[in-house]
């Protein structure tokens, strides 16, 4: 049974656990430049990216499963990937409402407006995420049910066979 994975035959995503692993490695990159950089863009006047492209382009690749416990396996890693970063919301709202001006002077308002939009644009970003990975565990679970249908179909005329 396959699921859309945004990629196309030409080429070759590798196995469901290592996009899973891709996709968490580019996020916490993402997270780990973001926190180290947004002081300094936030004086430069520069925002962060408000995506981080995921996945494969085009479109009609699909993933393949080997069974239903496989398939189990990453709709759980995918759970926990949007738990992840509902807990990472949390924590950008944390920083949005308690993002402070330093001092009254007119540099300080500069640094305090820009900071406010990189931290806003993580917040869009990560929303952007959860909203991805939601969707995505949707498609899982649509697939697991089709492949459920079809392997209990399978082994009803393997039954009626004998």
């Amino acid at each position: 049974m396959g699921v859309p994975d945004g990629t196309n035959a030409d080429t070759n995503p590798g196995t469901p656990e290592e996009q899973i692993n891709n996709t968490v490695t580019s996020v916490s990159l993402y997270e780990t430049v973001s926190n180290a950089m947004a002081p300094v863009l936030g004086i430069l006047g520069a925002g962060m990216p408000t995506a981080l492209p995921t996945g494969g382009g085009g479109g009609g690749g699909s993933y393949m499963f080997a069974n239903l416990e496989e398939l189990d396996g990453v709709i759980r890693q995918w759970r926990d990937l949007v738990d992840e970063l509902k807990a990472d919301q949390g924590r950008v709202r944390h920083a949005v409402d308690n993002l402070a001006r330093p001092a009254g002077d007119d540099v300080s308002g500069e640094n305090f407006r820009e900071s406010n939009k990189v931290v806003s644009a993580m917040q869009r970003h990560n929303e952007t995420l959860m909203k991805y990975a939601a969707h995505y565990v949707k498609k899982l679970e649509d697939c697991r049910k089709q492949m459920a249908t079809t392997e209990e179909g399978n082994q009803t005329s393997m039954n009626q066979v004998h």
